[in-house]
């Protein structure tokens, strides 16, 4: 016989795990905000482990509800999610432009955490797609996205002294180039252009356009002065964020439309 669990002992553990919850939650919070609004650029190493650590708590806090915060994304239209995502970019570049000066931020662990929801997001349309050049296309992005968490993470600073040397940098930009040729072969090129017709289109090629827009800065600051001085203003970092940020609403507008598509409900 299977031994009987008292409605007591459930409750007692249940309450554990939402304050263990609701402490990860509140600690990355305040760590971020330490961050955030503290200099911390005279103790750089332990700035970068705090506010690592921050996310990280906030990011498995929030975990247990991943499914149900989805489900309540998909309760908001394409149009909506866009819309209220423009918006907080715009309010976000702005409270950059106005902090910088301040404090550079926790731009790389928060940027690290959205493209580990991204790719979570990408496991999943992969999961709901019907077609195989759908889940092939799902997979290569739930990857990508992986592997652009682990870049942002930059193992604390080995990504970014391998790529001092002009000869790695040119190796990595090639290789970037040869696996993006593979991934279309992978998927096949009807697959790609079959999402043109979608509306997860619009944000997927703002985060495209975004993230190539941030390297060209992060190369050379002054790259894009000729259009406009406001784009010397180191935005690369902040330009990667936004980036992220529109990764993740393709993925769930994509997600909403590959569960429709099997007839499933959100």
């Amino acid at each position: 016989m299977r031994p009987r669990v008292s409605s007591r002992g459930f409750a007692a553990d249940l309450a554990a795990h939402l304050r263990a919850q609701h402490l990860l939650i509140a600690s990355g919070l305040v760590g971020l905000t330490v961050v955030g609004f503290v200099n911390l650029r005279q103790h750089h190493f332990v700035g970068m482990v705090f506010s690592h650590a921050s996310v990280l708590a906030l990011l498995i806090g929030v975990s247990p509800w991943r499914s149900s915060l989805l489900r309540q994304a998909q309760r908001a239209t394409p149009a909506a999610l866009l819309g209220w995502s423009l918006l907080a970019i715009v309010a976000f570049l702005e409270v950059w432009l106005a902090l910088f000066p301040v404090s550079p931020g926790p731009l790389k662990p928060v940027q690290a955490a959205l493209y580990v929801i991204a790719s979570w997001l990408g496991w999943q349309c992969a999961r709901q797609a019907a077609g195989l050049d759908e889940r092939r296309l799902f997979r290569v992005a739930a990857g990508v996205c992986a592997w652009l968490a682990l870049e942002e993470v930059e193992y604390f600073g080995v990504f970014e002294l391998t790529m001092r040397g002009s000869t790695v940098r040119t190796v990595l930009i090639t290789l970037a180039v040869v696996l993006v040729g593979a991934a279309l072969w992978y998927v096949g090129p009807r697959c790609v252009m079959r999402q043109a017709g979608s509306p997860a289109a619009v944000p997927a090629v703002l985060a495209m356009g975004v993230l190539v827009l941030s390297q060209i800065l992060n190369q050379d600051n002054t790259a894009m002065e000729g259009y406009s001085r406001l784009l010397t203003y180191r935005l690369g970092e902040p330009l990667e964020l936004v980036a992220a940020l529109l990764t993740n609403v393709a993925l769930a507008i994509k997600y909403g439309e590959v569960k429709d598509g099997r007839g499933e409900r959100i």
